[in-house]
């Protein structure tokens, strides 16, 4: 049987790294009870997926990661937060994917997933779900944004930077 070394290589890290977010989403990161807020490092392997494959396969990787941590922690998935998912998977990777990463770059890609994901894309889906006020849900998606943002940035670009000769060997 022959195999195609880049596909293999490609399926094999974007598991890798989906497990990755499910820990870092899952186990390690805070979301407390009945809140729109979330703080967690998930985004940070797909980001790096995103960079090194391109945006399906970090498309791919963030809803499985998705997928897997509603089933983990007893829920069902929800579709249109999936659809955020992926549409934040699917920014980083065309931010990302064979470009030259500056800080400008990563603050851009990450300001544009925090105003219409974060922010826009999230804030009718959360108003729907959870019965929530419009000012509610857009002041304290706000507030998430805004604390996300500076996390996002500073941890993916100091991932990248330390990362980047390892990563690069292998594209």
């Amino acid at each position: 049987m022959k195999y195609n070394r880049k596909a293999l290589f490609a399926l094999t890290l974007t598991a890798a790294m989906t497990a990755l977010s499910v820990v870092f989403c899952r186990f390690l990161g805070y979301a407390p009870e009945g809140t729109p807020f979330r703080f967690d490092l998930g985004f940070l392997p797909i980001a790096l997926v995103g960079y090194m494959l391109g945006p399906v396969y970090a498309a791919l990787g963030y809803a499985v990661a998705d997928i897997i941590g509603s089933l983990l922690n007893g829920y069902a998935p929800n579709p249109w937060i999936l659809l955020c998912q992926i549409a934040f998977a699917l920014i980083m990777g065309v931010f990302f994917y064979k470009k030259n990463i500056t800080l400008k770059r990563v603050i851009l890609c990450f300001l544009l997933g925090a105003v219409l994901v974060d922010f826009l894309l999230k804030s009718p889906v959360l108003v729907y779900m959870y019965s929530w006020t419009w000012s509610f849900t857009l002041w304290s998606r706000a507030i998430n944004a805004l604390i996300n943002l500076p996390i996002r940035i500073i941890s993916f670009y100091f991932i990248y930077s330390a990362l980047k000769k390892p990563m690069d060997r292998f594209l």
